[in-house]
């Protein structure tokens, strides 16, 4: 075989070579897309805004006076309305309420429902923590979690990315969780999870 032909091989193999290495770079990089987790909002870390709204009794409520002696869960969902995921999440998390309450972190929900769409469901469904009417979608995007998908037309307008905050009484998140989709929502053992991590 003459030079230039054994020199034309290695060149091809460098070429099949290269092709490989970068098909496996490209497979690890969708990967590491593929495995980053879904975020929005206030981060950890960073202080939470002022928050005061209407809760389920129509009270006017802040949440530093839902606080218990550590801080609070505050979930956000989308609607107990006609979000059939917020209500199943709604439901299965009050199976740990008493359980974060004990904790120092009382559990509260919000939402964009009227007050009284949220007394509705918190009665049919026998919950016994607190749930707070965000109508105007104030709290939603003062936390930067406002979907912007919907139209202002659209009945989903003014919804929450959801999303599971741990705020201690400082006012600063300590702990937060987040799912890709609006159809998963974190277990209940992840929540415990968190909160016993903080809360030891």
């Amino acid at each position: 075989m003459s030079a230039r032909s054994i020199l034309g091989a290695l060149g091809v193999i460098t070429a099949l070579a290269a092709g490989v290495m970068s098909a496996q770079a490209m497979e690890d990089s969708t990967a590491q897309v593929e495995a980053t987790p879904f975020d929005a909002g206030i981060g950890i870390g960073e202080a939470v805004p002022i928050i005061e709204e209407s809760t389920s009794t129509g009270d006017m409520q802040t949440l530093d006076a839902l606080m218990g002696e550590k801080g609070v869960v505050l979930a956000f969902v989308r609607s107990a309305d006609w979000c059939p995921f917020c209500k199943a999440q709604l439901i299965e998390l009050n199976k740990i309420a008493e359980e974060l309450k004990a904790e120092g972190y009382p559990l509260v929900a919000l939402s964009y429902d009227a007050a009284d769409i949220q007394a509705g469901f918190i009665d049919k469904q026998g919950l016994t923590y607190t749930m707070l009417s965000d109508e105007d979608s104030s709290v939603i995007k003062a936390f930067g979690l406002l979907n912007e998908e919907y139209e202002p037309d659209s009945r989903a307008y003014g919804v929450p990315h959801p999303a599971i905050y741990v705020i201690g009484t400082d006012g600063v998140v300590q702990g937060k969780l987040m799912e890709e989709g609006y159809k998963d929502r974190p277990a209940n053992e992840a929540v415990l999870e968190l909160v016993n991590g903080l809360a030891g």
